[in-house]
This record gives structure tokens, sequence and C-alpha cells, in this order.
């Protein structure tokens, strides 16, 4: 049986130790002696929210399924091109289908908690993007959500939780996924409209 080796990059952002409150409001009360004590080494998972939403956008295109943007009302301009690609008189929410990627990567970074890479609760701690290190799917880190799309694809060619288990992503729907992409960041001024661009497991 053969085996497959995966190889993930790692870098130091800094040298300089993380400054974590002891005390509440940022831990909860009963871990105040689980950060900045001797020996301890908080780990605090985070998701690309932003590149996990894309590829859910983009798994429903490729199956067809069409999106629209119920938070703000606004008709996603274009979409009617893709008619032959979506199924545009039933189109799933916007702000379903963000909870369902919220959802998702939860499930995901919690079991990091059971192994025990992280699991303690910090509040009021924002997860940002590093340049070079860990870049959000969205501008200005691409160029515009297709250039991200693009990106996306690129990374995951042979990953049939992206492609939808219908072959590598088409141009159109490349395109498709842009255009809705691109619609909820020039509407709502961020991608995603509701979530997180990086979301902290903590």
């Amino acid at each position: 049986m053969a085996t497959q080796t995966t190889l993930i990059p790692t870098a130091d952002p800094s040298d300089a130790r993380l400054h974590m409150p002891e005390q509440t409001p940022s831990p909860e009360p009963h871990d105040d002696a689980v950060v900045n004590d001797p020996g301890t080494t908080p780990v605090i998972p985070v998701a690309g929210l932003a590149q996990h939403l894309l590829a859910t956008i983009l798994c429903f295109v490729q199956n067809g399924y069409a999106i629209e943007d119920d938070i703000s009302g606004e008709t996603i301009a274009g979409i009617e091109h893709y008619a032959d690609l979506l199924d545009l008189d039933n189109p799933r929410p916007l702000s379903s289908v963000e909870q369902h990627a919220l959802a998702q990567v939860s499930v995901e970074l919690s079991t990091g908690a059971v192994a025990g890479l992280g699991g303690r609760s910090f509040d009021g701690i924002d997860a940002f993007g590093l340049l070079g290190v860990f870049e959000a799917f969205t501008p200005p880190r691409h160029h515009d959500l297709e250039a991200a799309t693009r990106t996306l694809v690129e990374r995951k060619r042979d990953d049939t939780a992206v492609s939808g288990g219908t072959g590598r992503a088409t141009e159109r729907a490349i395109k498709a996924t842009g255009l809705i992409a691109q619609h909820v960041y020039d509407v709502h001024g961020r991608f995603p409209a509701t979530v997180p661009a990086a979301y902290a497991g903590t």
C-alpha cells in the first residue's frame, strides 16, 4: 500500500513572545494560569475562513447551486449569464452559506482541541493574517476575488472537496465563483460578509 507524505511549510512570524493577558476577561477565570507562566505553551489554531468560504462557494457552483445575497437584498449583477450553470430559481442564501462554512471550520479546529492542541477559551483576541506566513484569501492579499479563486483552484487542483467531486473547476465555474465572491466584497466592504476572514479556534 503506497503512502503519501505531505510537507507543510512552517515559519516563525516573530522571535518575541506573544503577550497573552493572564486574567479575565481574556482567559476564562479557571484558565488564569495557562498562559505566560513558566512551562505553558498556548497553541491557537487558526483557520482561513475566507479561503474555506471561497471553496464552499466553488463547490456549490460546481454542483449547480446559485447563491443570493439575502443580507443586503441586492442582486448579484451578472449572475444571469450563468443560467446554464446555476439553478437561479432556487438560490441558497449567502447568510446560510457563510454559517455553513463557519460551522465546518469550527468542527475542524475543535479536533485540535480534542488532540490537545489549544482548546482553551480566549475572548477579545483577533486573528489577522501575517504577510508571507498566513494570508487571508481576500483583497488586498489578492487583486480581486476571481484571482483568489484561481489561486485556490491551483492549490487544490487535485482536491475533490473543492471541485465537488465533479473534476477540476471549469473556467466558467471559476468566473461564477469570483463574481459571487466579488459581489460580497464590493457590497459589504469585506469578504466574508458576516464572519472573520481568519478565524481563531479559541
